[in-house]
């Protein structure tokens, strides 16, 4: 009914955005590093720049429970409310940010116009990797690494970005579990609730020293192929 009265309006059907992206099946274990253990939650990847969702102030790494007063029962609940409103209407949304619930008001755009501003983000060229290597000895880890912050040059090479490079997996580690490969980039690492950002060994150290047997953390993880996009790999520690 909603797609006919649109085409005896306007002559054409538009779709609602608000300019995030999610996975629609969420790890449990992933949850339970955000302190949502049991519980079900929509984890927003990446919120694109200039989009309503970063207007009303959305972030990475935000965790979505109540869409319009409703707890989260599924991954795509927010998507079927959204495809069910009228642009220009507003949704609102409850989200635990940094373990504090928030409430954020989020204005419905068009579906178009965002996909427009994606396509203008997501197009840049991807980067060749510098050069390996560090002034530091590698640091090892209980999760089945070994990291070394990433070099001056590479940090320059990468927009001034920050992070260990991880140099070696344990083969059955729970790194290697989890699919982290040599070379890839960790920025922060979540447990407990709270993001720890990584930039540094010393800062990788510092926190996966606190990590116990059988907790649950995740890794959010770059790859300098592709350094625009943030990767959350969940995984138990051993």
């Amino acid at each position: 009914m909603k797609v006919y009265n649109q085409l005896s309006q306007s002559g054409k059907v538009t779709r609602g955005s608000i300019g995030i992206t999610y996975d629609t099946i969420v790890d449990p274990t992933e949850l339970e590093s955000y302190g949502l253990k049991g519980k079900e939650a929509i984890i927003v990847e990446n919120v694109l720049p200039g989009t309503p969702a970063a207007k009303a102030g959305l972030k990475p790494q935000d965790i979505i429970t109540e869409i319009n007063g409703a707890k989260v029962i599924k991954g795509n609940q927010l998507q079927d409310v959204i495809v069910d409103s009228t642009v220009g209407s507003s949704v609102k949304l409850g989200v635990l940010r940094d373990g504090k619930t928030q409430n954020f008001t989020v204005t419905i755009g068009d579906r178009a116009d965002v996909l427009a501003d994606d396509a203008t983000a997501s197009n840049i060229p991807n980067r060749q990797r510098g050069p390996r290597g560090g002034q530091e000895a590698p640091t090892q880890s209980r999760l089945g690494i070994e990291v070394q912050s990433i070099t001056t040059q590479m940090s320059r090479q990468f927009n001034g970005l920050t992070g260990v490079e991880i140099t070696k997996v344990e083969p059955n580690s729970a790194a290697d579990e989890a699919g982290l490969e040599e070379g890839l980039v960790i920025v922060g690492l979540v447990a407990g609730g709270h993001r720890n950002e990584i930039r540094n060994a010393a800062d990788f150290k510092s926190v996966e020293s606190q990590l116990r047997s059988g907790s649950s953390v995740t890794l959010l993880v770059k790859d300098l192929d592709n350094p625009e996009r943030e990767v959350r790999v969940p995984m138990k520690v051993k």
